[in-house]
């Protein structure tokens, strides 16, 4: 049983390395945008913020994703990264009920698993979290 799960973590581990390079190669540290919702964050929280260019793919072929704020965060939670690993550590670890991505405009207090949306702009959506069971942590995704 034991080499079982060592053989398991060491393959959640394996993917999640290879998500993050996979991600790290579009995505460039930038910092954070003067007036945008995550610099209005109050407090001594860390931030920080990324610049990529999304490519959906859709039935076998890359486009350029439209940039609406539905349409980002939707992919957000569907990544195969997230859809794969964390959803479902979600959903069975703490329970959270699978929202529906499809129909959501992404509307302020709407909730996904743990986040809900803090506020919302054209161009721009901040999530906050809780963590679960009482502990003392929080946070935002921008």
């Amino acid at each position: 049983m034991g080499l079982l799960k060592l053989a398991l973590y060491s393959a959640v581990a394996f993917y999640s390395f290879r998500s993050v390079q996979r991600v790290a190669r579009v995505a460039v540290k930038v910092s954070v945008p003067r007036g945008s919702l995550l610099d209005k964050v109050k407090g001594s929280t860390f931030k920080d913020a990324y610049r990529a260019s999304a490519q959906i793919k859709v039935k076998g072929k890359k486009k350029q994703a439209s940039s609406t704020v539905p349409v980002l965060a939707s992919h957000f939670f569907s990544c195969p990264v997230f859809a794969n690993f964390e959803r479902h550590l979600l959903k069975i670890v703490l329970r959270c009920p699978e929202p529906d991505l499809e129909s959501s405009n992404f509307l302020r207090g709407e909730k996904f698993y743990v986040w809900t949306v803090l506020e919302r702009t054209e161009e721009e959506i901040l999530l906050g979290w809780e963590a679960p069971f009482n502990l003392p942590l929080s946070g935002t995704t921008w």
